[in-house]
């Protein structure tokens, strides 16, 4: 149904509206060889994501996002966030209402997109307006030319993931140890009235671990508008850095689960689980389990680290940084009824 014809006039009547396609022949400025450096996505993400906001227990500096996103292609010359919609026709010039449709039903996914999708004069234009990002970034950084290589670009998006991890890791050892001081307290006084208060810590500690898994999921998500942070994500080094993410979210869904069945068990009759409220003891056995399963999703993201340090250490940064096998396609005419991406999706999804 979403090939249909039916839904695909709406489609391309929304781009016709926001991003100005005109019939053959009309004119149109074509997109000017700039980006704004992102700024747009770093003032949204530094209000959802950015440090001191009180919504974060673990934010992550404007400048660590000035780097993710500098090269950022979702604003080039304003087309969002000053309206100025530019024209399917100039950047591709000779295709009408039906070649562009057929070009948008091809882009499956931003990974075919980028690999085989993008004709040559959109690509161009966008190259050259990556390339005056990289000029400014490197002129800030004092990298010079280089600092817009595989190898420069990725050792500093390493860098973003692993202070995140520092960061996340020490908030959410010092939220346990407040946990485990006030817990003790309540144990000693044999008081199960104030056993309440131990809420709010928990509620503080599994944040932590949710802000630290929305990072890395903003980070993927911006595999489509940042064209070199992408050639870090499609290498084989982010071949292995999904790997391993992917794992994580896997634990962070039992983790919400977890959650889910606590929250229950509170509103429902105002306990932590379906044990005597009394028995502190037996009572607190829900918390260890959020406690050792957030636990849990931060260890792995420190093997993950680790583990990327050391092959790239040991194979050289242009081994690690080449690209990945073949982006897995969906197309179950030519991979079978179940094909590798739509396997692993009904697993995650039906467990």
């Amino acid at each position: 149904p979403l090939c249909s014809g039916t839904l695909l006039l709406p489609l391309l009547l929304l781009v016709r509206r926001f991003w100005g396609v005109r019939g053959a022949g009309a004119g149109g400025a074509k997109v000017a060889k700039k980006t704004d450096g992102g700024r747009a996505a770093i003032n949204l993400a530094s209000r959802v994501l950015g440090e001191g906001q009180g919504h974060s227990q673990v934010g992550i500096s404007r400048e660590a996002l000035h780097e993710l996103l500098f090269d950022s292609v979702e604003d080039i010359d304003g087309i969002i966030s000053r309206n100025n919609g530019t024209s399917w026709d100039s950047l591709l010039p000779g295709r009408g209402w039906e070649d562009l449709e057929a070009l948008f039903m091809t882009w499956e996914s931003p990974a075919v997109v980028w690999h085989s999708g993008l004709p040559a004069p959109l690509k161009d234009e966008l190259e050259l307006a990556v390339s005056a990002a990289c000029r400014r970034r490197c002129a800030e950084s004092a990298g010079g030319e280089a600092c817009c290589q595989p190898e420069a670009r990725c050792r500093r998006v390493y860098k973003v993931l692993s202070d995140l991890y520092t960061k996340s890791n020490n908030a959410y050892f010092n939220a346990y140890q407040r946990f485990a001081r006030h817990y003790e307290k309540v144990q000693d006084s044999a008081w199960p009235f104030a056993q309440n208060t131990l809420l709010l810590h928990v509620f503080g500690g599994m944040r932590i671990v949710e802000d630290a898994m929305r990072v890395l999921v903003f980070v993927w998500s911006r595999y489509p508008a940042n064209p070199t942070l992408r050639r870090c994500l499609a290498s084989r080094w982010g071949n292995e850095l999904k790997s391993s993410h992917l794992k994580m979210l896997d634990m962070w869904r039992e983790l919400r689960r977890k959650q889910d069945f606590v929250l229950w068990e509170v509103i429902a009759t105002s306990r932590w689980n379906s044990h005597r409220w009394a028995q502190l003891g037996m009572q607190n056995d829900a918390f260890k389990e959020l406690w050792q399963t957030g636990s849990n999703i931060l260890i792995a993201f420190s093997r993950s680290l680790h583990f990327l340090d050391r092959w790239s250490a040991q194979n050289g940064w242009d081994q690690v940084l080449r690209p990945a096998p073949e982006f897995e396609s969906e197309d179950a005419r030519e991979l079978g009824e179940y094909p590798g991406l739509i396997l692993a999706r009904h697993i995650f999804t039906d467990v």
